[in-house]
């Protein structure tokens, strides 16, 4: 696969993803089953104190989040040459680093913006 094909899928997928976790936290936030587990952890890490509203408005940059993570994970593992056992390790590492990079972010600007 090219480069133009490479990001055809990523924002193929990107999309996809966004659509599927949105409408999923949407789902969880209306019946208000369970907490969505990034407003989670970024209550307990930051000291965050959301109400209702807050959290509804989180939900679009925490699905932009998670579907980039999904997306970027994806693709870059499969423009790599290496072994299968390889490509799951060095995804699983990219996954979590990811996962706490951009959720550092987000939570940092939370922060900033509550005080």
């Amino acid at each position: 696969m090219n480069l133009l094909e490479n990001f055809i899928m990523f924002v193929g997928g990107f999309f996809l993803v966004f659509i599927i976790i949105y409408l999923f936290n949407l789902y969880k936030y209306k019946k208000n089953k369970k907490d969505i587990m990034e407003i989670y952890y970024l209550q307990k890490k930051f000291s965050l104190k959301l109400n209702r509203k807050d959290v509804k408005k989180l939900l679009i940059p925490i699905s932009i989040i998670d579907a980039f993570i999904i997306s970027f994970v994806w693709i870059f593992v499969s423009m790599i040459n290496i072994k299968n056992l390889w490509k799951f390790i060095f995804a699983f590492v990219l996954i979590f680093a990811l996962i706490y990079a951009l959720f550092e972010l987000l939570g940092r600007h939370l922060k900033k913006k509550e005080n």
